[in-house]
């Protein structure tokens, strides 16, 4: 086995144990049922204005969502909808995404 195998093995382990139920919606529409890891009450301060705002991460794996999550794409997190800001990082493995 491979050592990116461990990885992943290990990344679903944390998805069973911690992850929450999520609708992604990307810009056309099309919504996709799966689990997310939710870091919440982050607070970002603003690039061009100085302004606080609630924010939140949401973690998705690659395999559930292929593309590249797209600013203006949204998570529904027990009816409440989040919009994708930008995505900080994404790998083989998942794509972490700020939201507000």
């Amino acid at each position: 086995m491979a050592w990116i195998d461990d990885v992943e093995l290990n990344i679903d382990k944390i998805y069973d144990a911690a992850g929450v139920e999520v609708v992604f919606v990307d810009r056309d529409g099309t919504e996709t049922l799966l689990t997310a890891l939710v870091e919440y009450d982050l607070q970002q301060l603003g690039e061009e204005v100085q302004v606080m705002g609630a924010t939140a991460i949401v973690s998705v794996r690659k395999c559930d969502i292929t593309e590249l999550p797209r600013r203006g794409d949204q998570f529904r997190i027990a009816r409440k909808y989040y919009t994708v800001d930008r995505t900080l990082t994404s790998d083989e493995i998942e794509h972490r995404s700020l939201v507000a």
